[in-house]
């Protein structure tokens, strides 16, 4: 159920943002955090995969434990591992680490599209682009 939300989110989010420009020379910063409000959708649209997945999974990760800590703290007993203080700061430390992932995710976003097109720009020939396609006589 989850894969199938995800999906026609990617879909619907692919057609309302549509580019009429070649996204091959450089991407929208702008875009890229608007794609950054689903988790991993601003790397998704950088082209960065494994950036994608490494989010997307730490930000599963935080809020499985975030979940886990708090039905801990709800059902706590005497007979529990832990104080219920305990499973509570364990609680929020999750709930900091959600949050605090999301933020990265979409700052990482945001400057990964600006710096898109740096490889591009190093690569080229600084020599020949300074004299404005002319060859210079020596």
């Amino acid at each position: 159920m989850l894969f199938k939300f995800v999906f026609i989110l990617t879909l619907t989010l692919n057609l309302v943002f549509a580019q009429d420009i070649d996204t091959t020379v450089q991407k929208s910063p702008r875009k890229a955090f608007i794609y950054s409000f689903f988790p991993s959708g601003g790397q998704i649209y950088n082209g960065k995969w494994l950036k994608a997945l490494i989010v997307i999974g730490l930000e599963i990760a935080s809020v499985q434990q975030w979940s886990r800590y708090r039905n801990a703290h709800n059902d706590w007993s005497d007979q529990s591992s832990l104080t219920k203080h305990q499973y509570l700061e364990k609680r929020n430390k999750y709930a900091w680490w959600i949050w605090f992932i999301y933020m990265f995710g979409m700052l990482e976003a945001v400057v990964d599209a600006h710096l898109y097109p740096f490889d591009n720009i190093m690569d080229a020939d600084i020599k020949n682009s300074n004299q404005g396609g002319q060859e210079k006589n020596e």
